[in-house]
């Protein structure tokens, strides 16, 4: 698929000088490139938990964690993430490890245009798929969502929780695209949770699922950062305009398929 208007870079590596050579050598057409420059691998880590990266290029030696450590870390974080390692290191073994620790591709120094070039060709052949949190006591909630998102082609990967803690933990570990909250739940309410999700991430789409169509209730949500709510039980259309609003307000990332429509 053609690369998004703008693609943002996490760029890390102990060299400045290098770091501005693959800045002002990776050029697309019709592509802005926004970087977040780090010097270290402890700060690479930090970087991308505090924000997703459309794209990540990791000096394998770097001070503090190394270049593997520091993918490991982030796909565990998002097992999404589209990485790339770069490296003085010519041998196989460095980019067989490389590979085996998630990385999308290994590029060895001194980097060539035709090398920077070929990783935006790569990525334009990335179709990611959407991370989603359904949050309901009632697993058969859980499901039903499940499915209705199936029935919508969505190419997504989708993780359940019980309970409001449950969620808050859960992306506190991981990153989602968008989570579906339940509003009444037993330990920590719909509510209670958006409000820790929120802090942890603003950039997450939360979605409140209840039954109570109230004004009021409506209102607490969005207060809270809620950008969209469903009522149950919740109808395939109802769902299907949900997604949409979600694909229009959501930032456009790397792989995700513009629209299902």
């Amino acid at each position: 698929m053609k690369l998004p208007a703008k693609v943002s870079v996490l760029l890390a590596d102990d060299s400045r000088a290098m770091r501005a050579l693959i800045k002002n050598n990776i050029v697309w057409p019709g592509t802005s490139f926004q970087f977040t420059e780090v010097d270290n691998g402890t700060d690479a880590v930090a970087a991308y938990r505090a924000k997703r990266f459309d794209l990540v290029l990791l000096d394998i030696h770097m001070p503090g964690l190394d270049g593997l450590r520091v993918l490991r870390s982030i796909r565990a974080y998002d097992p999404t993430a589209l990485a790339f390692m770069i490296s003085s290191d010519t041998s196989g073994d460095a980019a067989a490890s490389a590979r085996e620790n998630g990385a999308m591709g290994f590029v060895t120094k001194p980097l060539s245009a035709g090398a920077l070039c070929q990783i935006m060709t790569d990525l334009e052949a990335v179709r990611r798929a959407f991370s989603v949190l359904t949050v309901d006591d009632s697993r058969t909630g859980q499901a039903l969502l499940k499915r209705g998102l199936d029935l919508l082609g969505i190419d997504s990967v989708v993780t359940g929780a019980e309970n409001g803690r449950m969620a808050v933990e859960a992306c506190g570990r991981e990153y989602f695209d968008i989570v579906f909250l339940d509003v009444h739940m037993p330990d920590m309410t719909g509510i209670e949770a958006l409000k820790v999700i929120k802090a942890q991430r603003r950039d997450t789409y939360a979605v409140m699922v209840t039954s109570d169509a109230s004004m009021e209730t409506v209102r607490d949500a969005r207060s809270h950062g809620a950008e969209d709510y469903l009522l149950k039980p919740v109808q395939q259309p109802n769902l299907k305009k949900v997604w949409s609003r979600f694909r229009v307000m959501a930032p456009q990332s790397l792989g995700h398929a513009a629209t299902i429509f």
